[in-house]
């Protein structure tokens, strides 16, 4: 953008060199609507992120990919396990009814995952929290949380349990941060190196 200060100081030269002066402010003009069009334009024309409940009649298959990309950056074997009898096990237990799996994506692309699933008649537990590399520390996580926890109150839900592994800190960091709490590890965990976090769905 041309600073007032830039036009004041072609109008104060005189003669000639005013002429000059003002041909240059009016090719610095010309450029700053141009840079700003196109960067209208291609705000305009970029995907915007987008939180969505998965359709597993199509959307299954990807689902089983992100789940892939999750295991590879699991060291312990207990919770690797796990995870690979959720992932043979897909789409259940997500299709369930008062059960979810959301999807975060830009157009077509799939940024990363999260889902919930019923516990007991009051809590849900979240899992296969997932952002591919490519998309992290856009507050992609965040948002997936935040909509599970929405959609998991919707669904009559009064808690939202999870567990994670000690050394993922900055997941921990970050359920943290959206008010979970260290609980005891609740029935269902079968790892034992596992860290339980707790949220109630009725806090606002």
């Amino acid at each position: 953008m041309v600073t007032s200060s830039a036009v004041n100081l072609a109008a104060s030269i005189d003669g000639g060199n005013r002429r000059t002066a003002t041909i240059f402010i009016g090719i610095l003009l010309a450029g700053s609507e141009i840079m700003t069009h196109l960067s209208q334009r291609s705000v305009a024309g970029m995907p915007q992120l987008t939180i969505r409940s998965a359709r597993f009649c199509t959307d299954t298959p990807a689902i089983r990919d992100l789940v892939r990309e999750y295991i590879a950056t699991i060291d312990e074997n207990a919770c690797r396990d796990e995870v690979e009898a959720g992932l043979r096990a897909l789409p259940a237990p997500y299709d369930a009814a008062g059960n979810g799996f959301l999807l975060a994506t830009y157009g077509e692309s799939i940024a990363g995952g999260v889902a919930f699933a019923r516990l007991d008649d009051t809590a849900a537990e979240m899992a296969r929290l997932f952002v591919r590399p490519d998309y992290r520390r856009g507050g992609i996580a965040r948002a997936l949380i935040s909509r599970a926890l929405a959609e998991a109150a919707a669904a009559g839900y009064r808690r939202m349990v999870l567990h994670t592994l000690p050394d993922w800190r900055a997941a921990r960091a970050l359920y943290g941060e959206l008010e979970f709490e260290p609980i005891p590890p609740y029935a269902g965990v079968g790892v034992a190196e596992a860290v339980c976090y707790a949220r109630d769905l009725e806090r606002r």
